[in-house]
């Protein structure tokens, strides 16, 4: 099931802060990963936190994008907090790595700052909920609405959903049209300019 916090809170800070995120609002940098962290912070008080959240969740942060989404929804959960580069490490070794995490009862929060297609993160949520006695949610900024017929299997918490066919060229700052900064690149600043150089 999909929950998405924007049809479902009325709040002005939070469509403020959704403007602020999208790609062609020029935000980036330590701007940018607060409105993340804020929004993940604004996620969990709405849909997960209680009193016993220290034993219930286990953050899993995907690198790099993930991190500040994730972030702010460990720190308001007060939480278990990984971290998961699947591009250095495969998820079996992650899954062998932190199973002492992976208790019974507790819910695995696997958190990103964008859905584009799904595979990716589906699959790694699938091998989480196959290989430990965990509940797997999702957790994401924003998915992509062609994505969600995806997620049958799993319950996705995102603040918001688009239609937008994004496409990364760091070449750019700014989005125009569909074609814009990869969203970690716009996190950490790690877009060229249009001379080249990084940014």
């Amino acid at each position: 099931m999909l929950y998405l916090l924007n049809k479902e809170s009325n709040s002005g800070i939070l469509s403020s802060l959704i403007q602020k995120s999208k790609s062609n609002s020029g935000v980036s940098g330590s701007q940018l990963r607060r409105i993340h962290y804020l929004q993940g912070k604004m996620l969990a008080r709405y849909h997960f936190s209680c009193p016993c959240s220290k034993e219930r969740y286990v953050i899993i942060a995907l690198l790099r994008a993930g991190m500040p989404f994730a972030t702010g929804l460990a720190d308001q959960l007060d939480c278990t907090f990984l971290f998961f580069d699947p591009k250095i490490l495969t998820t079996e070794l992650f899954i062998d790595r932190y199973r002492p995490f992976f208790v019974d009862g507790r819910t695995i929060m696997l958190v990103d700052s964008v859905i584009n297609t799904g595979h990716t993160i589906k699959e790694i949520a699938r091998m989480l909920q196959n290989n430990t006695n965990s509940k797997v949610y999702i957790a994401v900024n924003v998915i992509n609405e062609k994505a969600v017929t995806l997620f049958n299997e799993f319950d996705v918490y995102a603040i918001r959903s688009s239609d937008n066919s994004f496409v990364g060229d760091n070449s750019i700052q700014v989005q125009t049209g569909n074609v814009g900064p990869d969203t970690g690149s716009r996190l950490f600043r790690t877009f060229t300019d249009s001379k080249g150089e990084k940014g």
